[in-house]
């Protein structure tokens, strides 16, 4: 995923970067939709702040890894 990353122009790559309407990143997506430990590793290799960001119910990656018991993740 990283080299695909790589290769991208800037616009696609900011979307690993630009939260929707709800405010939820990629990885937001990757934690609560039971996404692979590696590809929530890539998201966060690519977008390290993600895992401060606040989604529109405040809720952080690493909040949302606890309550749903994403343990692997934490």
């Amino acid at each position: 995923m990283r080299l695909a990353y790589d290769n991208m122009n800037a616009k696609e790559q900011s979307c690993f970067s630009t939260p929707n309407d709800e405010g939820n990143l990629p990885l937001h997506f990757a934690i609560s939709h039971e996404g692979s430990s590696e590809v929530v590793a890539t998201l966060l290799n690519i977008h390290p702040e993600g895992i401060l960001s606040l989604n529109s119910e405040h809720t952080s990656p690493l909040f949302l890894a606890s309550i749903c018991e994403r343990y692997d993740l934490i």
